[in-house]
């Protein structure tokens, strides 16, 4: 069995991966990682429960919950949307094709392909 190589096909998935990688790093410093045995995200000086309702801008709202390296994000349509730790080793940054997720003390950033980004606050 052979795998056919796609030259330019290959290097834009790869470049698209490290474009969501860098824009994920970029959007928050990292202030102090809370301990991922807790089961918390957020930036160490306001922990937050493994379950939180955001508040958005639009008027509506997201609910996150968190595991370990992961969260789980409802939005106001129901819709729910697993996102893995961007990079592993933290707990605030969170993606996956074309949507991620920056959650910060009490205020949460959520990106989505298409839309407009959403400021929330819990």
């Amino acid at each position: 069995m052979t795998t056919k190589f796609h030259p330019g096909r290959d290097a834009l998935r790869v470049a698209l991966a490290a474009g969501a990688v860098l824009f994920l790093a970029a959007c928050v410093s990292e202030t102090g990682p809370t301990s991922e045995t807790t089961g918390t995200i957020g930036d160490g000086n306001a922990p937050q429960p493994r379950s939180a309702t955001y508040a958005c801008e639009t008027g509506g709202s997201i609910r996150v919950e968190a595991g370990r390296g992961a969260v789980r994000l409802t939005n106001t349509e129901g819709e729910v949307f697993e996102l893995m730790a961007a990079p592993p080793n933290q707990n605030t940054r969170f993606g996956q094709s074309g949507m991620a997720l920056v959650v910060e003390g009490g205020e949460a950033l959520w990106m989505h392909a298409g839309k407009e980004p959403l400021t929330c606050r819990r």
